[in-house]
């Protein structure tokens, strides 16, 4: 994983990393978002790029609303549009956004 990664990073030339990060609906923190906690300093002790924390919160249901009727259906699922559709909409989330204003980032 972290070596086709890097190759990625190489290639596309990618100077910072972004990763969705799932609180709970009320802002805490779950088993989930420790696993994520943990990613982040494995992707920080890999690579010398920062990596931000980006809030996921509804981020699978905008995908699924985005998708249409048959977002839900099992093909659907297990072609991960949803969760592609996902990612897109939380990069673009944190792209939009000045990157001060960005609390969950911690590089």
């Amino acid at each position: 994983c972290l070596d086709q990664l890097r190759k990625e990073i190489i290639e596309r030339k990618i100077d910072q990393i972004v990763i969705g990060y799932p609180l709970h609906m009320d802002g805490r923190k779950g088993k989930r978002t420790e696993e994520v906690d943990q990613f982040v300093k494995i992707l920080k002790a890999s690579f010398a790029l920062p990596v931000h924390r980006a809030d996921e919160r509804l981020t699978s249901h905008a995908a699924e609303e985005a998708l249409g009727r048959n977002a839900k259906s099992k093909k659907t699922l297990k072609s991960g549009k949803v969760d592609a559709t996902a990612a897109c909409l939380i990069l673009k989330d944190f792209l939009s956004r000045d990157t001060r204003d960005n609390e969950l980032t911690f590089s």
